[in-house]
């Protein structure tokens, strides 16, 4: 016979399964960063997918690792983390946010600076440049 707590098991066993861990595993290597996703949203969703991949402390730190790099969509900042020797996720992910906040900031004085240049005015010949 069966206890109280042995049904209960038993039923939400049934009612939730356990995920597969190689389905989950797929799941998770099958994730790359979307286009108009940041960095630091994209390691949230990483994060999330790997609650059910089993993978050890370890292993959990390297496969985000291997996964974040090969699925980032800016090809300069995976280059530039290709470079580093033995580089853990933390430094990976630090790296990777330091880099595309660099971008971002070239992409603004850049846009100022073509505004600027834009909105000049020739008073010799009349037309703004």
């Amino acid at each position: 016979s069966k206890t109280y707590s042995d049904l209960v098991s038993i039923m939400k066993g049934h009612i939730q399964p356990k995920p597969s861990i190689l389905a989950q595993r797929y799941i998770f290597r099958q994730r790359s960063q979307r286009r108009d996703e940041s960095i630091a949203e994209y390691v949230a969703e990483l994060k999330k997918l790997t609650k059910h991949c089993g993978f050890t402390s370890q292993s959990l730190s390297e496969n985000l690792r291997d996964q974040f790099v090969c699925g980032l969509s800016n090809d300069s900042i995976r280059q530039r983390l290709f470079t580093e020797e033995d580089i853990g996720f933390e430094r990976a992910y630090k790296l990777a946010i330091s880099m595309e906040a660099a971008e971002a900031n070239a992409a603004i004085v850049e846009n100022r600076s073509c505004c600027q240049h834009s909105d000049r005015f020739n008073t010799f010949t009349g037309i703004v440049t």
